[in-house]
């Protein structure tokens, strides 16, 4: 197994998902008041969802993003 493709331990991901559910919230309701034409342009509105997105796709791959990943610049 090559260590860039080590997954997360299944507790870590599971207090992540914990953690994303008030995000889980956030996407849906930006999504209804975006559906609906009453959604206000707010720096928080955008990111607090793109972080839950984030966190998710963590969850559900097991992997953090490559964007994300620290390079190991010891070697």
């Amino acid at each position: 197994m090559n260590k860039d493709s080590k997954k997360l331990p299944a507790d870590i991901r599971i207090l992540i998902a914990i953690v994303s559910i008030p995000a889980l919230l956030s996407i849906y309701t930006t999504g209804l008041s975006i559906y609906f034409g009453e959604w206000q342009f707010s720096y928080f509105g955008l990111l607090y969802p793109a972080l839950g997105l984030l966190a998710i796709y963590i969850v559900v791959v097991g992997k953090i993003p490559i964007f994300m990943s620290r390079k190991d610049v010891s070697n």
